[in-house]
Protein backbone atom coordinates (compact mmCIF):
# COMPACT_ATOMS: atom_id res chain seq x y z
CA UNK A 1 0.00 0.00 0.00
CA UNK A 2 1.42 3.33 -1.07
CA UNK A 3 2.52 5.63 1.71
CA UNK A 4 3.47 2.97 4.29
CA UNK A 5 7.09 3.47 5.27
CA UNK A 6 7.60 1.87 8.68
CA UNK A 7 6.55 -1.26 10.56
CA UNK A 8 6.28 -1.80 14.32
CA UNK A 9 6.63 -5.31 15.73
CA UNK A 10 5.63 -6.44 19.18
CA UNK A 11 8.04 -8.85 20.86
CA UNK A 12 6.22 -11.52 22.89
CA UNK A 13 3.56 -13.17 20.73
CA UNK A 14 4.90 -11.70 17.48
CA UNK A 15 8.70 -11.90 17.18
CA UNK A 16 8.79 -14.46 19.98
CA UNK A 17 6.41 -17.35 20.56
CA UNK A 18 4.31 -18.56 22.26
CA UNK A 19 2.03 -15.75 23.34
CA UNK A 20 2.67 -15.07 27.07
CA UNK A 21 -0.90 -15.85 28.14
CA UNK A 22 -0.56 -19.33 26.60
CA UNK A 23 2.45 -19.97 28.83
CA UNK A 24 0.40 -18.77 31.80
CA UNK A 25 -2.39 -21.19 30.87
CA UNK A 26 0.05 -24.09 30.57
CA UNK A 27 1.41 -23.33 34.05
CA UNK A 28 -2.11 -23.08 35.46
CA UNK A 29 -2.98 -26.47 34.01
CA UNK A 30 0.20 -28.03 35.41
CA UNK A 31 -0.77 -27.17 39.00
CA UNK A 32 -4.56 -27.36 38.59
CA UNK A 33 -5.30 -23.64 38.93
CA UNK A 34 -8.37 -22.22 37.10
CA UNK A 35 -7.58 -21.10 33.57
CA UNK A 36 -7.11 -17.36 33.29
CA UNK A 37 -6.22 -16.88 36.95
CA UNK A 38 -2.81 -15.30 36.28
CA UNK A 39 -4.14 -13.04 33.54
CA UNK A 40 -6.98 -11.93 35.81
CA UNK A 41 -4.51 -10.96 38.55
CA UNK A 42 -2.50 -8.90 36.06
CA UNK A 43 -5.53 -7.12 34.62
CA UNK A 44 -7.54 -6.52 37.80
CA UNK A 45 -5.81 -3.21 38.58
CA UNK A 46 -4.32 -0.69 36.11
CA UNK A 47 -1.66 -0.04 38.75
CA UNK A 48 -0.89 -3.71 39.41
CA UNK A 49 2.69 -4.69 40.17
CA UNK A 50 2.98 -6.25 36.71
CA UNK A 51 2.06 -2.99 34.98
CA UNK A 52 4.34 -1.05 37.33
CA UNK A 53 7.20 -3.32 36.28
CA UNK A 54 6.37 -2.81 32.62
CA UNK A 55 6.73 0.94 33.21
CA UNK A 56 10.13 0.37 34.82
CA UNK A 57 9.03 1.18 38.37
CA UNK A 58 9.92 -2.33 39.56
CA UNK A 59 12.66 -4.71 38.54
CA UNK A 60 11.85 -8.39 38.11
CA UNK A 61 13.38 -9.29 41.49
CA UNK A 62 11.06 -6.72 43.09
CA UNK A 63 8.05 -7.73 41.03
CA UNK A 64 8.10 -11.43 41.91
CA UNK A 65 7.27 -11.14 45.65
CA UNK A 66 4.70 -8.38 45.02
CA UNK A 67 3.01 -10.42 42.31
CA UNK A 68 3.03 -13.47 44.60
CA UNK A 69 1.17 -11.44 47.23
CA UNK A 70 -1.35 -10.16 44.67
CA UNK A 71 -2.01 -13.72 43.48
CA UNK A 72 -2.58 -14.94 47.04
CA UNK A 73 -4.90 -12.01 47.79
CA UNK A 74 -6.87 -12.45 44.56
CA UNK A 75 -7.23 -16.18 45.23
CA UNK A 76 -8.48 -15.51 48.75
CA UNK A 77 -11.12 -12.99 47.66
CA UNK A 78 -12.18 -15.19 44.73
CA UNK A 79 -12.54 -18.37 46.76
CA UNK A 80 -9.70 -20.09 44.92
CA UNK A 81 -7.38 -22.45 46.78
CA UNK A 82 -3.83 -22.18 45.45
CA UNK A 83 -1.75 -25.35 45.76
CA UNK A 84 1.46 -25.27 47.87
CA UNK A 85 3.63 -25.47 44.74
CA UNK A 86 2.20 -22.25 43.31
CA UNK A 87 5.10 -19.84 42.76
CA UNK A 88 5.30 -16.44 41.07
CA UNK A 89 9.00 -17.11 40.45
CA UNK A 90 8.12 -20.27 38.53
CA UNK A 91 5.53 -18.37 36.48
CA UNK A 92 8.11 -15.89 35.18
CA UNK A 93 10.75 -18.56 34.75
CA UNK A 94 8.29 -20.56 32.63
CA UNK A 95 7.42 -17.46 30.59
CA UNK A 96 11.03 -16.62 29.76
CA UNK A 97 12.22 -20.18 29.20
CA UNK A 98 9.33 -20.94 26.82
CA UNK A 99 10.19 -18.06 24.45
CA UNK A 100 11.33 -19.12 21.00
CA UNK A 101 12.33 -16.93 18.09
CA UNK A 102 9.63 -16.62 15.44
CA UNK A 103 12.00 -16.92 12.50
CA UNK A 104 9.36 -16.29 9.85
CA UNK A 105 8.37 -12.99 11.46
CA UNK A 106 11.98 -11.88 11.89
CA UNK A 107 12.71 -12.78 8.28
CA UNK A 108 9.78 -10.62 7.23
CA UNK A 109 11.13 -7.69 9.28
CA UNK A 110 14.55 -8.06 7.65
CA UNK A 111 13.00 -8.24 4.18
CA UNK A 112 10.97 -5.09 4.85
CA UNK A 113 14.06 -3.25 6.05
CA UNK A 114 15.95 -4.38 2.95
CA UNK A 115 13.11 -2.90 0.90
CA UNK A 116 13.43 0.55 2.46
CA UNK A 117 11.04 0.29 5.41
CA UNK A 118 12.01 1.60 8.84
CA UNK A 119 11.45 -1.09 11.45
CA UNK A 120 10.95 -0.92 15.18
CA UNK A 121 10.42 -3.34 18.07
CA UNK A 122 7.81 -1.89 20.43
CA UNK A 123 7.42 -4.06 23.50
CA UNK A 124 6.03 -4.01 27.00
CA UNK A 125 8.98 -5.44 28.86
CA UNK A 126 10.39 -5.82 32.38
CA UNK A 127 13.89 -5.01 33.62
CA UNK A 128 15.35 -8.41 34.41
CA UNK A 129 17.93 -8.39 37.21
CA UNK A 130 17.56 -12.10 38.04
CA UNK A 131 19.53 -15.16 37.01
CA UNK A 132 17.39 -15.25 33.83
CA UNK A 133 18.81 -11.96 32.53
CA UNK A 134 21.51 -13.64 30.41
CA UNK A 135 18.84 -15.38 28.34
CA UNK A 136 16.60 -12.34 27.95
CA UNK A 137 19.56 -10.10 27.15
CA UNK A 138 20.83 -12.55 24.57
CA UNK A 139 17.48 -12.63 22.79
CA UNK A 140 17.17 -8.83 22.72
CA UNK A 141 20.74 -8.45 21.49
CA UNK A 142 20.16 -10.91 18.68
CA UNK A 143 16.86 -9.36 17.57
CA UNK A 144 17.61 -5.65 18.00
CA UNK A 145 20.47 -5.61 15.49
CA UNK A 146 17.93 -6.18 12.71
CA UNK A 147 15.79 -3.16 13.60
CA UNK A 148 16.25 0.59 13.37
CA UNK A 149 14.76 1.22 16.81
CA UNK A 150 14.04 -0.84 19.93
CA UNK A 151 11.64 0.68 22.46
CA UNK A 152 11.04 -1.17 25.74
CA UNK A 153 8.30 0.10 28.01
CA UNK A 154 10.43 -0.42 31.12
CA UNK A 155 13.11 1.94 29.80
CA UNK A 156 10.85 4.80 28.73
CA UNK A 157 8.36 4.75 31.62
CA UNK A 158 5.41 4.13 29.32
CA UNK A 159 3.59 0.99 28.25
CA UNK A 160 1.19 0.03 25.51
CA UNK A 161 -1.59 1.09 25.18
CA UNK A 162 -0.52 4.50 26.63
CA UNK A 163 -0.90 6.96 23.75
CA UNK A 164 2.40 8.64 24.62
CA UNK A 165 4.44 5.57 23.75
CA UNK A 166 3.16 5.61 20.16
CA UNK A 167 4.04 9.28 19.84
CA UNK A 168 7.49 8.41 21.17
CA UNK A 169 7.91 5.84 18.40
CA UNK A 170 6.84 8.33 15.74
CA UNK A 171 9.35 10.85 17.03
CA UNK A 172 12.14 8.27 17.10
CA UNK A 173 11.41 7.19 13.53
CA UNK A 174 10.59 10.72 12.32
CA UNK A 175 7.44 9.42 10.68
CA UNK A 176 3.72 10.22 10.54
CA UNK A 177 1.24 7.63 11.86
CA UNK A 178 -0.39 7.24 8.45
CA UNK A 179 2.93 5.88 7.19
CA UNK A 180 2.99 2.98 9.63
CA UNK A 181 1.94 -0.63 10.14
CA UNK A 182 1.76 -2.16 13.62
CA UNK A 183 1.66 -5.87 14.53
CA UNK A 184 0.65 -6.94 18.04
CA UNK A 185 -1.04 -9.97 19.58
CA UNK A 186 -3.21 -7.84 21.93
CA UNK A 187 -6.09 -5.94 20.40
CA UNK A 188 -6.11 -3.23 23.09
CA UNK A 189 -2.54 -2.30 22.10
CA UNK A 190 -3.57 -1.82 18.48
CA UNK A 191 -6.52 0.50 19.11
CA UNK A 192 -4.55 3.72 19.87
CA UNK A 193 -2.29 3.10 16.87
CA UNK A 194 -5.29 2.61 14.61
CA UNK A 195 -6.90 5.82 15.89
CA UNK A 196 -3.69 7.67 15.06
CA UNK A 197 -3.86 6.38 11.49
CA UNK A 198 -1.60 3.33 11.45
CA UNK A 199 -2.61 0.13 9.70
CA UNK A 200 -2.87 -2.57 12.36
CA UNK A 201 -2.57 -6.36 12.30
CA UNK A 202 -3.76 -8.55 15.16
CA UNK A 203 -1.38 -11.51 15.27
CA UNK A 204 -2.87 -14.90 16.03
CA UNK A 205 -1.30 -17.21 13.46
CA UNK A 206 2.02 -16.14 11.94
CA UNK A 207 1.18 -17.09 8.36
CA UNK A 208 -2.12 -15.20 8.42
CA UNK A 209 -0.41 -12.12 9.84
CA UNK A 210 2.33 -12.27 7.21
CA UNK A 211 -0.23 -12.52 4.42
CA UNK A 212 -1.90 -9.37 5.72
CA UNK A 213 1.45 -7.61 6.19
CA UNK A 214 2.47 -8.58 2.67
CA UNK A 215 -0.74 -7.12 1.26
CA UNK A 216 -0.47 -3.84 3.17
CA UNK A 217 3.25 -3.33 2.60
CA UNK A 218 3.33 -4.49 -1.01
CA UNK A 219 6.51 -6.47 -0.29
CA UNK A 220 6.84 -10.21 -0.95
CA UNK A 221 7.25 -11.76 2.48
CA UNK A 222 6.01 -15.33 2.25
CA UNK A 223 8.52 -17.93 1.09
CA UNK A 224 11.31 -15.33 1.21
CA UNK A 225 14.68 -16.67 2.28
CA UNK A 226 16.83 -14.64 4.66
CA UNK A 227 19.85 -16.02 6.43
CA UNK A 228 19.64 -15.43 10.17
CA UNK A 229 22.76 -15.47 12.34
CA UNK A 230 23.02 -18.18 14.96
CA UNK A 231 22.44 -17.10 18.54
CA UNK A 232 25.53 -17.23 20.73
CA UNK A 233 26.07 -17.90 24.41
CA UNK A 234 27.66 -15.13 26.52
CA UNK A 235 30.52 -17.48 27.43
CA UNK A 236 31.44 -18.01 23.78
CA UNK A 237 32.22 -14.36 22.96
CA UNK A 238 34.95 -11.94 24.06
CA UNK A 239 34.25 -9.43 26.82
CA UNK A 240 36.14 -6.30 27.86
CA UNK A 241 35.59 -3.77 30.64
CA UNK A 242 36.68 -0.14 30.88
CA UNK A 243 36.51 1.62 34.25
CA UNK A 244 34.93 5.09 34.04
CA UNK A 245 34.87 5.91 37.74
CA UNK A 246 34.74 3.90 40.95
CA UNK A 247 31.92 1.40 40.68
CA UNK A 248 31.12 2.20 37.02
CA UNK A 249 32.43 0.21 34.06
CA UNK A 250 31.59 0.03 30.36
CA UNK A 251 31.06 -3.54 29.23
CA UNK A 252 32.09 -4.31 25.61
CA UNK A 253 31.05 -7.54 23.91
CA UNK A 254 32.53 -8.84 20.67
CA UNK A 255 29.49 -9.98 18.66
CA UNK A 256 31.30 -10.41 15.34
CA UNK A 257 30.15 -8.52 12.24
CA UNK A 258 27.86 -5.53 12.50
CA UNK A 259 27.56 -2.42 14.64
CA UNK A 260 29.05 -2.25 18.08
CA UNK A 261 26.80 -3.38 20.92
Amino acid sequence: MAGRKFVLFDLGGVLLTPRPHLTFQKYEESINVPRGFIQNVILKDPNSSFFQAERGHLRLSELIPKFESECQEFASTSGISLPPQFSAHNIFEAMFSACKLNKSMLQAAITLKNNGFKTCVLTNNILDDTHMRATTGQVLCMISRHFDVLIESCRVGLRKPDLEIYNLVLKALQMEPQQGIFLDDIGANLKPAKKLGMATILVRETEDALKELQTISGVQLLNSETSLPAMCHPESVSHAYVSIKPGVRIHYVDMGDGPAV
